[in-house]
């Protein structure tokens, strides 16, 4: 029987090939930890998974398995401009509530934003919005 060497076919140095032919380095490594996770909540999962080495199926069977349902990116990000637009306003109080809601936030990605937290954010975007409508008012012809 010939041999055309098709055991090796698609291996580079024993390391696995991905579809796009790149070599992936985490192909047989140890799952993902949720620390290691958690450093990158605060990018959207396809750029997280190209920068962990994996793939983005894998990141997401990891996140289930930890408990992880939704990517937290859109979240946290929506939080930081909200306390943005809280400093701007300078309260102290409700920036704190949101500094602290954005820590727990980032350690338990599943929680629920605070009814307290979603009232300012619409208090914010409401004011943003007057802000908005009167300066295109006002430099109107």
């Amino acid at each position: 029987m010939l041999d055309w060497g098709m055991e090796s076919w698609g291996k580079h140095d024993g390391e696995g090939m991905t579809k796009n032919g790149s070599c992936s380095k985490r192909m047989s490594a140890a799952p993902l930890e949720l620390d290691e996770i958690q450093k990158y909540f605060d990018v959207p999962i396809t750029q997280a998974a190209k920068e962990l080495k994996v793939g983005l199926t894998v990141l997401k069977r990891r996140c289930r398995e930890l408990n992880i349902m939704r990517w937290p990116h859109r979240k946290l990000r929506s939080l930081n401009a909200l306390i943005e637009n809280v400093k701007g306003m300078g309260l102290t109080d409700e920036l704190r509530m949101l500094e602290d809601h954005k820590r727990l936030l980032e350690q338990l990605p599943d929680m629920e934003l605070p009814e307290r937290a979603k009232r300012l954010r619409q208090a914010c975007f409401k004011a943003n919005y007057k802000k908005k409508r009167t300066l295109c008012l006002t430099a109107g012809p």
